[in-house]
């Protein structure tokens, strides 16, 4: 038993954590699906703290954090159109991108 035992801790200690959070987390996937298609390309510490304002924003407006990353891709969506989705991503505006709502002046209107 205590040979299988740290094999497993051995097997544990080898596996990418943050690949697996973010293979199984709800929260990941809907931010994923904004349409401007940033979010998903950008490196793992800035989703991260895209996640924790995301978050921060739920618990202070009592509301589950899949409702409010579900909200902010909404919003996201509103201000991007098909036709934005194929341009490059300067010419995107802030307001097609999650964070304008998650850390930028857009996260007031989630406040409120």
């Amino acid at each position: 038993i205590v040979a299988n035992c740290i094999t497993s801790l051995r097997t544990l200690s080898t596996q990418d954590w943050k690949a697996f959070f973010e293979s199984v987390s709800r929260v990941e996937q809907l931010l994923r699906s904004e349409p401007a298609d940033v979010y998903a390309h950008m490196d793992f510490d800035t989703r991260d703290r895209y996640r924790k304002s995301l978050e921060e924003l739920a618990l202070a407006a009592k509301r589950g954090e899949e409702e409010v990353a579900g909200e902010v891709v909404r919003l996201a969506s509103e201000n991007c159109t098909p036709e934005m989705q194929s341009a490059s991503l300067h010419d995107l505006p802030r307001t097609a991108h999650v964070g304008f709502y998650l850390v930028d002046e857009g996260r007031a209107a989630l406040e409120a």
